[in-house]
């Protein structure tokens, strides 16, 4: 009997390590924090230049002992500092959990508090009373608020200060709307703002959108903030008679901020029954014509703060955007050029396949065959004398065999934000000769080149079982050329599950050090590398 039980134990073991899925373990709940610093261990040689703090954040926990999130992207927020010294050939890590509002009212991450979610809810919440307070769970992108702390965002209107040092949740912030009465009320917001100089104080200020509903559509305000005095100006109103699902990123350079409206349509009225925005979105994005909003950042003749420019994208070729790649002008300032990562259509986001469903995610066989991430990395020239587009392009991604790649996230030498770059770096799966989705890759592509097969215009870091996620660069302050830097990259080791920060030349794509973490941490969104002087 014993004998015959050790069999099927022994049988389950196998069926257990045939089935194991190194990938799901990115999605795995992490409940682990820090007190305070911990030193951690440094393989190969970390460039000098690159010393400051590399600030991560993503969701962290999903399952709590009533009540599961189904999708990723609603998972309890979390923050990890990864504070580099090249001088010193030294690095710690810190990793805490967002005390928000959300997280407190959810009994510390035992439960989950009624709110709107991207997916319903296991076991469904019931439709009931909620406070929109509850949906600050800021794990998306972050900015400097001053030298001792940064400030959380998503794409709900709320957002949190954290400590620089300590990680720990300062609280919401709050805003001197004293000169901002119209911003009351705001519920939605952009997750990626933009950085505009005022030419009277010198203070490098945050431009972002806050939106609120009303009767019969939604009211877009561009504003403007001082982080010194925290005070918001809106230099920009849209009314809209439909709800956007999300305008996730601003565009700002010079003098203006650009938003890319794809007619994808929240129905709020109905989140309010479903508690579940993707059940409550509609993609229209062929059925009905593109916005682009060009507005000026000095415009202080409030209250006539319309757009300085309003521009149609035919349906036919209508696109969403969720991420810029850059915004720049030319011509003597008579040309506006935004790039961007284009979606053509929302699938992968909507409908059979939801970005962040955590089943598809866990599911090899429907995440190998599933869309992802954009359509194109797009180009498009507005004419800001004439009022209009006057070009569309989209930039290859192609490798020396003529196969081409999707990619996200992509970002470029920040020094060379607000002018032309040709260089970007982002991420795509389906790398490598097996072209699963797994198969994660750090994609360099030259944004000016044509590719041709034979030759292609990308350079490419992929290793079997390591994913990667969205790389920051870091610029050598020695260096004379677009990609004289290095890249951070955290990733995860599927064959032992350790998270490691890699650090990549940006030249070769070549790993020239690891950082090991103490413990695993989940997927993260997006991040920053802030030095002592920002």
């Amino acid at each position: 009997m014993n004998t015959q039980l050790l069999l099927v134990v022994c049988a389950l073991m196998t069926v257990r390590s045939l089935q194991f899925d190194p990938f799901s373990s990115w999605f795995v709940d992490q409940h682990k924090e820090t007190e305070g610093p911990i030193p951690v261990t440094i393989t190969g040689v970390i460039p000098q230049y690159v010393t400051g703090d590399l600030y991560r954040l993503g969701p962290s926990i999903t399952s709590t002992l009533k009540k599961n999130y189904t999708n990723f992207l609603d998972g309890f927020g979390r923050v990890t500092r990864w504070s580099i010294d090249g001088e010193q050939q030294q690095a710690t890590f810190q990793s805490r959990m967002i005390r928000s509002l959300q997280f407190n009212s959810s009994d510390d991450g035992t439960s989950i508090v009624r709110h709107i979610t991207q997916q319903v809810t296991a076991p469904k919440t019931r439709a009931g009373p909620l406070s929109i307070e509850n949906m600050d769970n800021t794990d998306v992108a972050l900015y400097p608020l001053n030298p001792n702390a940064i400030v959380t965002v998503t794409d709900f209107a709320s957002a949190n200060v954290i400590d620089r040092e300590t990680l720990e949740t300062i609280g919401t912030l709050q805003y001197d709307d004293s000169e901002c009465p119209e911003c009351d009320g705001a519920t939605f917001s952009g997750s990626h703002n933009g950085f505009w100089s005022n030419p009277d104080t010198g203070e490098e200020e945050i431009v972002n959108w806050i939106g609120k509903k009303h009767v019969g559509g939604f009211e877009i305000m561009i504003y403007r903030l001082s982080r010194s005095t925290l005070k918001r100006k809106v230099v920009g109103t849209l009314s809209l008679r439909w709800q956007p699902f999300s305008i996730h990123a601003i565009a700002v350079t010079n003098n203006y901020a650009t938003l890319v409206l794809g007619r994808v349509e929240l129905d709020f009225l109905k989140t309010g029954v479903t508690l579940c925005l993707t059940c409550s979105a509609e993609d229209r994005l062929k059925e009905k014509d593109g916005k682009v909003f060009v507005f000026e950042l000095g415009n202080d003749k409030a209250p006539e703060t319309a757009p300085k420019l309003e521009m149609d994208v035919p349906k036919e070729e209508a696109y969403f955007v969720f991420h810029f790649i850059n915004a720049y002008l030319e011509n003597d300032g008579d040309e506006l050029t935004l790039e961007f990562c284009a979606y053509d259509s929302m699938d992968g986001v909507l409908g059979d396949f939801i970005l962040g469903d955590v089943q598809n995610m866990q599911n090899p066989e429907v995440r190998d065959t599933m869309p992802y991430n954009c359509d194109a990395l797009r180009r498009t020239t507005v004419n800001l004398k004439k009022g209009k587009i006057t070009s569309t392009e989209d930039i290859p991604v192609m490798d020396s065999t003529g196969k081409s790649y999707r990619m996200e996230l992509v970002s470029i030498n920040p020094a060379f934000w607000g002018k032309r770059a040709c260089i970007g770096y982002g991420f795509t799966m389906h790398a490598g000769e097996k072209a699963r989705f797994e198969d994660l890759a750090i994609v360099k592509v030259n944004l000016c080149e044509e590719a041709k097969e034979g030759k292609g215009n990308i350079q490419m870091y992929h290793e079997e079982a390591m994913y990667t996620g969205e790389p920051i660069f870091v610029p050598d302050p020695a260096g004379s050329e677009e990609d004289s830097g290095c890249l951070l990259v955290v990733g995860k080791e599927g064959e032992t599950g350790n998270t490691k920060l890699l650090i990549l030349d940006a030249k070769s794509m070549q790993v020239v050090a690891t950082v090991q973490a103490p413990f695993p941490t989940a997927y993260e969104f997006h991040g920053s590398f802030l030095t002592d002087n920002k």
